[in-house]
C-alpha cells in the first residue's frame, strides 16, 4: 500500500556506483513513498548552466527518472570559484537553503530523512522538526566512532543488517533494529546466463573473487593457496581501491601468478555471468575484527546462484553454515577448497543457499525497514 508520505536522502556517488546500496534502497522505498534525493555528487554551476548548452542537457537528464515517485534535486552552485574551501562550504549552505525552500514547495515542512551515513547529519541541521533514519549498512574505523556514536544516539530509529552492528548501536540508541541484508534475488535468478567474452579462455575450475578489492582483501592468503594450487584458476572482479604503494604492490604480484586473473571492474547487470561460471567463490577478507562485523553481500548473490562459498570468519554469516565454510586460517581456505572441487556439492544444500538469499532480497529488507518505520509513535505525528 502506497503511503503520502516522503522520503528524503542523500546521495553523493554517481547513479551507476558499483555499490549500489544505496540505489537499491531507493528504489524499493519509492514503491511504497516518494522519495526526494538530494544529488551532491552531479553538482553544477551557475555559470555552466548559463553558457553552456551542454551542461543544461546534462542537468535535464540527470534530473529525469523513469520512477516518477523519485525526484532528484541537483545542487547549483551559485558563487563561482567553488575549488576554494570557504567558496565551497558557502555553495553548499546556498544549496540547502535552496533545497528547503524546494521541500516547502512541496509541502514538506517536517522532513523524514533517510540516511546512509554519519556525515550526512549535518546537512539536517537546518531542519528543526524532522525524522532521521540511520540506515548503517557497515563498520566504522576506530576514527569515526565518536562522531558515528553521536549520530546514532540523534537517530530517531537505527538500521543494522549484522548481529555486531545491533550489539554496538542498541547500547546507543534502543530502537536499532536487525534487518536483512539486501540483494538483487529476482536479477540473479533470471534464466538466460552467458560465458562473459573475458571469461572464455580461462579453463575450469574457477575460483571467484567478487566486489572491491581493498583494505579488507586478505591477498597474502590468495597468493597462497594460488600458489599451492596450480590447476586451478583464480578470478578477481571488482574495482581496485588502493589505498598505499604496497597493497598497489602485493596486488600486482598476486595477479602477475599464471593462474590468477583480474578482470576488472564489472557492471551489477553482467555480475550473474561471471557468478554463474564460478565453481567456487571466495570472500578472503583479512583474519581481523575490522571486517568481523560486516554482512557481504556478494554472500547472498553468490547464494542467488547456489553457489559454494568460503569465506573469512564473519559474525553474520555463522548461522549460515553448513551451507558455506568458515575459514579461520590459510591451511582451512586451502583444505575447504580442495573438499569442495573433490566432491559433488549437495542438491539440499544449493536449495538452501537459494532460499537465503531470498529471505535476504531487497523486497524484503525494506518491506520489513518499512513496517518497523510505519509502528514508530514519532512518524505518526509527521
Amino acid at each position: 500500500m502506497k503511503s503520502n508520505k516522503t522520503i528524503v536522502t542523500f546521495f553523493h556517488n554517481p547513479w551507476n556506483y558499483h555499490c549500489d546500496f544505496e540505489i537499491q534502497t531507493i528504489n524499493h522505498l519509492s514503491k511504497k513513498y516518494s522519495v526526494i534525493i538530494f544529488n551532491e555528487h552531479n553538482s553544477t554551476s551557475l555559470f555552466r548552466i548559463l553558457f553552456s548548452k551542454k551542461e543544461r542537457l546534462k542537468m535535464i537528464n540527470l534530473v529525469k527518472c523513469k520512477n516518477k515517485r523519485i525526484i532528484k534535486f541537483i545542487p547549483i552552485n551559485i558563487i563561482p570559484f567553488s575549488k576554494l574551501l570557504f567558496f565551497k562550504n558557502l555553495n553548499k549552505f546556498l544549496s540547502l537553503l535552496v533545497f528547503k525552500f524546494f521541500l516547502n514547495i512541496k509541502g514538506i515542512k517536517k522532513p523524514i530523512f533517510w540516511l546512509f551515513s554519519f556525515r550526512d547529519y549535518r546537512f539536517t541541521k537546518y531542519f528543526k522538526n524532522k525524522f532521521i533514519i540511520y540506515d548503517c549498512v557497515d563498520m566504522i574505523d576506530n576514527n569515526n566512532l565518536k562522531p558515528e556514536n553521536d549520530f546514532v544516539k540523534k537517530s530517531d530509529i537505527v538500521f543494522v543488517n549484522s548481529e555486531y552492528l545491533l550489539r554496538k548501536n542498541k547500547k546507543i540508541n534502543i530502537n536499532t533494529h536487525l534487518v536483512p541484508c539486501g540483494c538483487r534475488f529476482n536479477h540473479f535468478r533470471k534464466n538466460k546466463f552467458s560465458v562473459p567474452e573475458d571469461l572464455i579462455k580461462i579453463p575450469k575450475p574457477i575460483v571467484g573473487i567478487a566486489g572491491g578489492i581493498d583494505w579488507r582483501t586478505n591477498l597474502s592468503l590468495v597468493e597462497r593457496i594460488a600458489k599451492n594450487n596450480v590447476n586451478v584458476n583464480f578470478v578477481f572482479i571488482g574495482p581496485l581501491i588502493v589505498f598505499d604503494k604496497s597493497f598497489a604492490n602485493k596486488f600486482k604480484a598476486v595477479v602477475n601468478l599464471k593462474n590468477v586473473y583480474y578482470l576488472g571492474n564489472k557492471s551489477k547487470s553482467s555480475l550473474r555471468n561471471y557468478y554463474n561460471n564460478f565453481n567456487i567463490c571466495l570472500i578472503p577478507y583479512n583474519f581481523n575484527k575490522k571486517a568481523h562485523g560486516n554482512n557481504p553481500m556478494r554472500l547472498y548473490e553468490y547464494f542467488a546462484l547456489g553457489k559454494p562459498v568460503i569465506s573469512s570468519p564473519v559474525e553474520a554469516l555463522n548461522k549460515f553454515k553448513p551451507y558455506l565454510f568458515m575459514a579461520s586460517s590459510i591451511k582451512e581456505f586451502e583444505s575447504s577448497l580442495k573438499g569442495y572441487l573433490q566432491k559433488v556439492d549437495k542438491k539440499s544444500y544449493i536449495s538452501k543457499r537459494i532460499i537465503i538469499a531470498k529471505q535476504n532480497s531487497w523486497d524484503n529488507k525494506v518491506k520489513i525497514m518499512c513496517q518497523l518505520l510505519d509502528n514508530n509513535k514519532k512518524i505518526k505525528y509527521l
